[in-house]
């Protein structure tokens, strides 16, 4: 394929090759409030009008589309471990075959729908660089460009605001990891390190610090979720499912991991496998740095205890004039819209990457 600059522009240059031999045959599509939340799913009462209930006044309505593209196993690429795969997943070949969307149709809806082109909606994703590939393929009815730093720029423009889960996960681990080694001269620095892992400039929570710590090395979708709690709805390697699944995660891990806000100038716009790509860890930093993790945890229970004394003293100091905020001083979601997709296709990725 030739020379590469960066570790970076080889993923880019083998995503684009593949992107432009293969197609997409299925997409998923999830819309979120600004605060993660979905319409109901059924009407509350038998005239589906008692919206009083919901908040923001949402009305019953579909939230997950799941769009099936024209695709042959007799005339198209793919792999056949791939298909397969597939098709034990439900996904009827000769359906797609005879009544699938045509793609190209599609990303000329697309650029209209308002969904692409907008700085105020934000899509949410996984692993997701084949996703936004095979979407800018369909807007654009022609292959990716040959240079990485082009596809970085029509990427900016047509997904503006965009987040990748497995980009967020990975870089929280790898900020610790950098935190740890940093000061593992010996065990009293190493030990100071692992009491102060942070995310957004804050310490990690005890219940972040072993959410980290239980996925280890794991970082697939239905890995996360499981660590969540969060039950998938729908069959597994379907983009509706995966896209409904994607967008619930993040909205978990944003709370649970980010303490309710994402630092927009650190992880919105990176994609995994295309930003910040560095060696894998050796097993020996990869031991420290999950020793490191418990440890946090269980240290963390004790900072906790300590600063909720410390809070207590203040607010006796100052005769009860404690001024509080209800999102613990973080600043609440600007006011966008929040789309999940995920896409499936015959490749290397047609296990389940997930945007939403």
């Amino acid at each position: 394929m030739g020379t590469f600059t960066t570790k970076a522009d080889y993923h880019y240059q083998t995503l684009r090759c593949n992107v432009d031999l293969l197609k997409m045959i299925q997409l998923g599509i999830t819309l979120f409030s600004p605060e993660g939340e979905l319409p109901p799913p059924h009407p509350p009462d038998a005239s589906g009008l008692n919206a009083s209930t919901y908040q923001n006044n949402l009305m019953p309505c579909p939230c997950t589309w799941q769009f099936n593209f024209k695709f042959s196993l007799q005339s198209d690429m793919y792999a056949q471990d791939s298909t397969d795969l597939l098709q034990k997943s439900g996904i009827d070949f000769q359906m797609h075959e005879r009544q699938g969307i045509d793609p190209f149709v599609f990303g000329s809806l697309l650029i209209s729908s308002g969904l692409v082109l907008d700085d105020d909606v934000k899509w949410i994703s996984f692993h997701s660089g084949y996703d936004f590939g095979y979407l800018m393929k369909i807007m654009l009815c022609k292959p990716l460009p040959d240079d990485e730093s082009e596809f970085r720029r029509l990427l900016g423009i047509f997904f503006s605001g965009l987040y990748d889960i497995k980009y967020l996960m990975k870089h929280v681990r790898l900020d610790n990891l950098r935190l740890i080694f940093k000061n593992s001269r010996d065990t009293e620095l190493q030990t100071r390190s692992s009491r102060n892992q942070t995310v957004n400039d804050t310490p990690l929570t005890p219940s972040a610090a072993q959410i980290i710590a239980n996925l280890g090395q794991k970082s697939g979708l239905q890995d996360i979720a499981d660590e969540l709690g969060i039950k998938r709805i729908g069959p597994q390697h379907q983009a509706g499912s995966d896209s409904l699944l994607t967008g619930r995660i993040f909205w978990e891990i944003r709370r649970v991991v980010f303490n309710g806000v994402i630092d927009d100038s650190k992880y919105l716009g990176q994609v995994w496998g295309l930003n910040g790509v560095g060696a894998p860890a050796s097993s020996s930093s990869t031991t420290t740095a999950n020793t490191a993790t418990t440890n946090a945890t269980q240290q963390g229970q004790q900072q906790q205890q300590q600063q909720q004394q410390q809070q207590q003293q203040q607010q006796q100091q100052t005769n009860g004039a404690y001024g509080g905020n209800s999102n613990g001083g973080t600043p609440s979601t600007p006011n966008t819209q929040h789309a999940s997709l995920a896409t499936t296709t015959p490749g290397q990725q047609s296990s389940g990457s997930g945007i939403g």
